[in-house]
């Protein structure tokens, strides 16, 4: 079931780099599922490609630049 839920979910706040007002800034679990879905979570989080907009492969822009 988390596997259903978990792409859309999770990819809410990094479309247009998390700058738009219906970004979702909270998830409301149950605790009986809670420890399940954080592991899931921070599991699909961490293949996010980060990088330049206009590559194929990039699922969020970067924000800033090292200046």
């Amino acid at each position: 079931m988390l596997a259903s839920i978990r792409l859309p979910l999770l990819q809410r706040p990094l479309f247009n780099q998390g700058q738009v007002c219906c970004a979702g800034s909270r998830v409301f679990v149950h605790e009986d599922i809670y420890d399940k879905f954080l592991s899931e979570a921070v599991k699909a989080l961490e293949k996010v490609k980060v990088g330049l907009p206009w590559e194929k492969d990039t699922q969020m822009g970067i924000l800033v630049n090292e200046q």
